[in-house]
């Protein structure tokens, strides 16, 4: 499971005059998050500027769109000011896209004396 030192985390701040949204996330794929956030809000992608800083090493858990982002936008378009989410270690810890468990079923074939063929 990867475990970053910062844990997921965004400050949206929508500005209702403008019709700007404008994100500030650790995100590792925010492109793909501001289309989405197109595709979900209606608003189109040239009004939502995604922010996302260096953050280090996020081993691949900051590629996905967590709850937390949707409801931090939807809230701050909704209410027209500027909404925090900060997930919490624990949340990281039993949240993240790499935190659950995976369970698989599979053959090998090896000879009687237990040797992989």
């Amino acid at each position: 499971h990867p475990c970053p030192l910062e844990t997921c985390g965004c400050v949206a701040s929508f500005d209702k005059i403008k019709g700007h949204l404008t994100v500030y996330m650790t995100s590792q794929a925010p492109h793909i998050v501001r289309t989405v956030v197109s595709m979900l809000s209606g608003l189109p992608e040239s009004k939502i500027r995604i922010i996302s800083p260096d953050i280090g090493g996020g081993f691949g858990n900051k590629v996905g769109i967590y709850p937390g982002y949707v409801v931090a936008i939807v809230a701050s378009i909704v209410l027209g000011r500027p909404v925090k989410w900060i997930e919490s270690r624990i949340d990281n810890l039993s949240t993240t896209a790499f935190a659950r468990d995976y369970h698989g079923i599979g053959e090998l074939a090896a000879d009687k004396d237990g040797r992989i063929k």
